[in-house]
Formats: C-alpha cells, structure tokens, sequence
C-alpha cells in the first residue's frame, strides 16, 4: 500500500466520512488485545514481575517494532525514534510489578510509549521546524517528474503529521494507522471516548487541509 492510500484511502481522495486510512486497519496493534492471547499475556506478565529475563526478552521481541512504529510516527527521527524504545522498555522493566491488570498490557505499554513519545515532542518539537525537507530538495524533487512527486508527497505527509498537535497525532496514529478503537484509545490514553473521537476529527481535518494543496502531485 503507497503511502497516498494509507493516509487518503485507495480512491485518492478524501473521503465523505473523513476517514484518511480506511484500508490501514490491519490490527497490527490491536491483534495483541485479542481474547486468545490474553491468557498467554498474563503468563509473561506474571514471570517478568518475578524478574525473568527471558519473560522481558519476550515482551521485547513482540513490541519493539509496534514501539518504533508509534514513536516514529510520533517523531519523524529513526535516531530518537529508537531511543524512546529503550526508555519504554527501560520503563517497563522498573514499572511492571505496578501493573494491575487493570486494562490490556498492551494498553499500558502503548500508553507508556505514547508518553514517551510526547515528553520527547515537548523536549525538542517546539524547539525545530515542523519542515522535513529544505526548499532545494523539494525543488530537486519537483524536476524528477512522478516518482519525484511521489517521494514529495511522502513528505508533505510527514509535514502534515508533525503539524498536528500532540494530542491529536496520538489519536489519529492509534485509530487511523494502528486500528484501535476509541474505547482502546480512551484507556491507552486516559481520556473519554468522546474525547477520543472529537480529537480524531479534528487531526483528520488538520491533515485534509494540510494536504489538500498538495493533491496534484498524487496524479
């Protein structure tokens, strides 16, 4: 799936209901929440809080990429991207005998790395351009004919994430990219599932007005 049809859906256009990512609900967040595996979650949760360092290898192997997928999507940089990994993790590893199981695990761990992800926002977002790409290389971009506005749409959709406010770019990566619902979202969170959804609505908006100039290089 190219990345126009992630964030705009397959028609290539936004679509009357305002959903920008239709087709990228492939649970690949949300698979972990599943009745089948929350027997088997309780029993690598229950060895991690006896300390066994295999039980936290195996949380790791099943949730670094997840984590790296949010913090990305957070951050726009591998380099800090990879390094909210290690603190979640790190996270995980001193707080994981105060998990209660009062939601999914996978609820807690998003909501660890969502934090994360938004302490680093607040350490260095305010601080550089939301542009990704300096004007020469978009320029460069524009003279490679489709391919190059392929690859320059790529990054205008880049820009239009890291223009949302955190608190939206939390929600519209969780439900739009990730597939959970507002109930998910609201535990993940902490917040309402009305104020789930209205957050969602207005990311989407953002990110329709944001790219919505920028349409012509999808053709």
């Amino acid at each position: 799936m190219s990345a126009e049809e992630l964030y705009l859906g397959r028609q290539g256009s936004f679509s009357a209901s305002g959903n920008l990512a239709a087709e990228a609900h492939s649970g690949k967040g949300r698979e972990m929440l599943s009745g089948n595996n929350s027997e088997r979650m309780s029993h690598i949760v229950f060895r991690c809080k006896q300390g066994e360092r295999e039980a936290l290898g195996t949380l790791y192997k099943m949730y670094k990429q997840r984590i790296y997928n949010i913090a990305y999507r957070m951050t726009s940089n591998h380099a800090e991207s990879e390094e909210i990994v290690q603190e979640v993790f790190l996270k995980v590893c001193r707080k994981i005998g105060s998990f209660r199981g009062d939601s999914s695990f996978t609820c807690w761990i998003y909501r660890i790395a969502v934090n994360q992800s938004h302490s680093y926002w607040r350490r260095k977002g305010n601080q550089e351009e939301n542009k990704l790409v300096p004007l020469s290389e978009k320029e460069n971009l524009l003279q490679q004919g489709k391919d190059g506005k392929r690859t320059l749409f790529h990054y205008y959709i880049k820009e239009a994430m890291a223009s949302l406010p955190t608190s939206c770019r939390a929600v519209f990566i969780l439900h739009d990219i990730e597939g959970f619902t507002h109930q998910e979202i609201s535990a993940i969170q902490g917040c309402s599932i009305g104020a789930s959804k209205s957050l969602l609505a207005k990311a989407r908006l953002k990110m329709r007005r944001y790219l919505q100039p920028h349409m012509g290089l999808t053709g």
